[in-house]
């Protein structure tokens, strides 16, 4: 979409080595079936096998299904790959990340875009308000304030 959409981000451990053993499992399983040309596999990571018998890298819309039968059989809301997008970047908004860093991480030209599409509130967020509220009601100055206009 744009210059920024091409990055590279950075994975936990835990994540790197669970996609480098599934790597050569998906090697293997290539391997073992004739019809597989393992040069079609290039560098993709996530495949699928199309009508043709054909190796291809997954598309939006079968990652979609997928996970659709996934939350179905484990009776979840059902979500979308991009809902994720959306839950991933409100957690970590919410979570004091830098909205400069979601933008990177989604790929996003400007932290505007981040903000306005991506970041939702949540019932933590109108815990986080409310606990504010009150420490704001709770402090001296509203005291004060309050002491100051009942005097006048």
């Amino acid at each position: 979409k744009n210059k920024f959409s091409d990055r590279t981000i950075l994975l936990p451990s835990e994540t790197f080595e669970i996609l480098k053993i599934w790597k050569v499992e998906q090697e293997k399983l290539f391997k073992q079936d004739p019809y597989f040309n393992l040069s079609d596999a290039k560098n993709y990571l996530f495949t699928y096998v199309n009508k043709n018998n054909e190796l291809k890298p997954i598309y939006s819309e079968y990652a979609d299904h997928r996970l659709k039968t996934i939350c179905k059989k484990l009776n979840l809301r059902r979500i979308t790959v991009h809902g994720l997008r959306h839950t991933i970047a409100t957690l970590l908004h919410e979570r004091n990340i830098h909205i400069v860093s979601i933008a990177q991480l989604l790929g996003h030209a400007n932290e505007s875009e981040t903000l306005k599409t991506y970041t939702h509130s949540t019932i933590r967020g109108s815990e986080q308000i409310n606990d504010a509220l009150v420490n704001i009601l709770n402090t001296s100055e509203v005291t004060e304030y309050q002491r100051a206009k009942q005097t006048s």
